[in-house]
């Protein structure tokens, strides 16, 4: 009976040092400009689509980080070319607890005008669990050491109840931007919220969304999209939903991630500072430096 007693002493002590750990520290959004260095992306008008979504990325950054309890940190600072893999890694680097990926679309033929968002789809969420399990190094799943060592049978299991939450958080995330993005500006009208496999959303633990702007091959959305005063807005918009979905998300999601910081990375690193990947080290790679003989 003790032993019982002294358990749930435990458990309860551990639960509200997550409640106070996640109500102290902010909540790290990662924000991941598309495209960059020999990958222009899209292309319209003379606008590159790398340029265009690093530009709306430090303005959304600025919008972030004055929301309380937000902070906000980028997987490019420059033009330089990032892979997709190395933008979630990066993001996990940060201690990110989300992660929204922003581009700017194209149509060789027709017409089409507004903002979109993307979340995985329920089969690539499945077919990317696999990946994950069989071909990926285990520290880049969940964010650090929680699979190393484990089976397959583990892994997948362990993969699938971070899956699970992350999906509904991701549902609630992406509308949560829409609404904020509906205030301040025009969403495709049909479907704004659009399911599709793309490499950068499929971490497991993280919720994560791309955001398509508009369209660079539309000269009223080409317009729009160039303008400061409308990248502000929309910002501002994006970063409101966020602060949204953030006040009601669950304690477990927010607390600090198991990564910290070795260097800083300046006090610009939201806006136009350097993340390098080897100034981040993982909290289990550091005490395995300290230890070494």
């Amino acid at each position: 009976m003790k032993r019982i007693s002294h358990i749930v002493s435990a458990a309860v002590f551990w639960i509200m040092a997550q409640v106070a750990a996640a109500t102290a520290a902010d909540v790290v959004i990662a924000l991941d400009p598309g495209h960059g260095g020999g990958d222009p992306g899209a292309i319209a008008g003379g606008v590159l689509e790398k340029d265009l979504v690093l530009s709306f990325a430090q303005a959304l950054a600025r919008s972030v980080d004055r929301k309380p309890g937000l902070s906000a940190m980028l997987t490019r600072s420059d033009d330089s070319f990032v892979p997709l893999a190395e933008r979630v890694r990066r993001a996990r680097w940060a201690g990110a607890h989300v992660l929204i990926s922003i581009h700017a679309d194209a149509l060789a033929n027709g017409e089409a005008s507004g903002v979109s968002v993307y979340s995985l789809s329920p089969a690539a969420a499945v077919e990317t669990a696999k990946l994950l399990v069989e071909k990926a190094p285990r520290s880049d799943v969940i964010a650090g050491a929680a699979l190393a060592g484990q089976g397959d049978d583990i892994a997948h299991l362990l993969v699938d109840l971070a899956q699970r939450s992350t999906l509904h958080e991701t549902q609630r995330l992406a509308d949560a931007v829409l609404d904020g993005l509906q205030a301040r500006t025009d969403l495709l009208p049909t479907r704004p919220h659009r399911r599709a496999g793309f490499r950068v959303l499929m971490a497991p633990e993280m919720p994560s969304i791309l955001v398509e702007l508009g369209f660079l091959s539309t000269d009223q959305d080409r317009e729009r999209l160039t303008s400061k005063a409308w990248q502000r807005r929309a910002a501002e918009g994006l970063a409101t939903g966020v602060a949204s979905w953030a006040a009601t998300a669950p304690i477990a999601l927010l607390t600090p991630k198991p990564w910290r910081k070795v260097a800083e990375c300046g006090t610009e690193n939201a806006i136009g500072g350097s993340c390098a990947p080897s100034r981040w080290q993982p909290e289990a790679a550091v005490v395995k430096e300290t230890n070494k003989p």
